[in-house]
């Protein structure tokens, strides 16, 4: 007896030594963790962008108490008219949004002038008495001696605020200067009496054409006025609208024509380098 009882001693401590490990190992072990989530969502575009036209008619109210319509087309094809005593409205730009990317905005404005000239020779002497008006401001045609020159200037102030922006960068007309706006033109219906007059040293302004005469007063030169000097004594003279020239403009055989395309795109871009 007392043997079996020594052999069952023997076998619970033999037993006990054999599982001791595996149960010991249920409470201390060295262990380390790590996780991670994340969640994007697309970036948004958000960008809109109307361009407006049609400033052109082929006929015209020119007197809005009576309601006469005193411009219309004869033609056949029904073409779009400019004449002494219309105007008109082009539209204009609206860009807006909030983008999450940077962008690169892009306006191009293509003015065509042809056949403004008192001959209707491209070398003639240019005259076109229309007044484009682009964000409430004003580019007399004749404040210049040639079509591209009034071609340039326009164009110039229409493609404003072309460039690169950062992303979140609020497109506003009313934050980016030049970045929106209306244009339009307008044809005065009279003119002066004249084809020169005086100009006040005052009122002149930098890089505007204006001319000189000799003592004759017959002859005028064309002179731009890119410093302007308070001790200059020279009298200047501007080119005005009169009846005679603007007859001889509709006289022509081949009648001028204006053409304004407009176009405004904005593009995602990967860099705001220039």
């Amino acid at each position: 007896m007392k043997k079996l009882v020594l052999k069952l001693s023997v076998l619970v401590m033999i037993l006990t030594l054999v599982t001791l490990p595996l149960v010991s190992g249920t409470y201390a072990k060295y262990t380390t963790t790590d996780s991670a989530t994340d969640t994007a969502r697309v970036a948004k575009w958000g960008v809109t962008v109307a361009v407006t036209g049609n400033a052109f008619a082929e006929s015209y109210i020119t007197n809005i108490t009576n309601g006469d319509i005193t411009v219309s087309s004869s033609t056949e094809d029904v073409d779009n008219l400019v004449a002494p005593g219309t105007s008109g409205t082009f539209g204009g730009v609206d860009i807006t949004g909030i983008p999450e990317v940077a962008v690169n905005i892009t306006k191009t404005a293509d003015l065509t002038l042809t056949g403004w000239t008192l001959d209707g020779n491209v070398e003639g002497t240019f005259y076109c008495p229309i007044v484009i008006t682009v964000n409430e401001t004003n580019f007399y045609g004749l404040s210049y001696t040639s079509p591209a020159a009034f071609e340039a200037v326009v164009e110039d102030a229409i493609e404003a605020a072309n460039g690169n922006y950062v992303a979140n960068t609020v497109l506003s007309g009313s934050l980016i200067v030049g970045l929106n706006g209306d244009y339009s033109w307008s044809w005065a219906f009279t003119g002066a009496a004249g084809s020169f007059s005086d100009s006040p040293d005052v009122a002149l302004v930098a890089g505007k054409t204006y001319y000189t005469t000799d003592e004759s007063g017959i002859t005028f030169t064309p002179v731009a006025v890119l410093d302007l000097d308070v001790d200059d004594i020279t009298t200047y003279y501007e080119r005005t609208q009169n009846n005679a020239d603007d007859t001889a403009i509709g006289m022509l055989g081949t009648a001028p024509t204006i053409t304004l395309a407009v176009s405004a795109t904005v593009t995602q871009i990967d860099t705001i380098s220039p």
